[in-house]
């Protein structure tokens, strides 16, 4: 969970393979994909949400799977 959008850092090493991504706002329920070009890799990833949610506010939850 972020409460301000700002740029973070993921370590996907353990999480599998294939890993899929999404942005959550929970203002909306909705969900915006993370581009699979920015998890298609091993390591450390930087990720940012979208700057604002459907409230106008910078909340999001990022979820993600992997296989």
């Amino acid at each position: 969970y972020l409460p301000t959008p700002r740029t973070i850092t993921v370590d996907l090493t353990r999480l599998g393979t294939s890993v899929a991504g999404s942005w959550f706002d929970p203002t909306s329920g909705s969900f915006v994909p993370v581009p699979r070009s920015a998890l298609g890799r091993r390591g450390r990833v930087k990720l940012a949400p979208p700057r604002v949610n459907r409230a106008g506010d910078g909340d999001w939850v990022l979820v993600l799977s992997a296989r």
